[in-house]
């Protein structure tokens, strides 16, 4: 009997100790075909003095299947093997607005980029749709469809992730 207990306490430790190691969590990321209808197009950032080089304006133009880049004098395209399409979603909390989910898109499939995500927010005194990077260290740029003569970012940060 006694054989019996220790027997069964082995098989239930090991056996929760794998369930606890094991991945019981669904894939983070989403893969797509190509790009959201809703961040393609022209896509301009204005980035000031401060951050390290001189102000310049940043463009970016996302295609159905590719990504061009203009900043600070140097083209960078990403298309092919290069542009590939990764989505997850986030909850973020913004200053100066409520929290809210929003579904950012990883475009270079190498390197460290920022993820990029359309929002609806408050831009030059009107209400404008804006392309949000992620949040990493410091203020958010926020990409707009005009040509904005100043910088223009928000300060965030992430209060949870959703997996699909």
């Amino acid at each position: 009997m006694n054989l019996k207990r220790i027997i069964l306490g082995i098989l239930a430790t090991s056996g929760m100790a794998l369930g606890l190691v094991g991945n019981n969590q669904a894939s983070a990321n989403k893969q797509l075909k190509s790009a959201p209808v809703s961040i393609r197009g022209t896509w301009y950032h204005f980035y000031g003095k401060y951050y390290g080089t001189r102000a310049h304006m940043n463009k970016m133009v996302i295609g159905k299947h590719s990504l061009t880049e203009y900043s600070n004098g140097h083209t960078y395209y990403y298309k092919g093997s290069k542009f590939g399409v990764d989505q997850y979603r986030e909850t973020i909390r913004y200053n100066g607005y409520k929290k809210h989910y929003y579904y950012f898109h990883h475009l270079v499939t190498f390197g460290d980029t920022p993820a990029y995500a359309p929002a609806h927010m408050k831009v030059a005194g009107k209400y404008r749709h804006v392309l949000l990077e992620s949040p990493q260290q410091g203020p958010t740029p926020i990409y707009t469809r005009f040509k904005p003569s100043k910088v223009y970012q928000i300060s965030g940060h992430y209060l949870g992730s959703y997996f699909y």
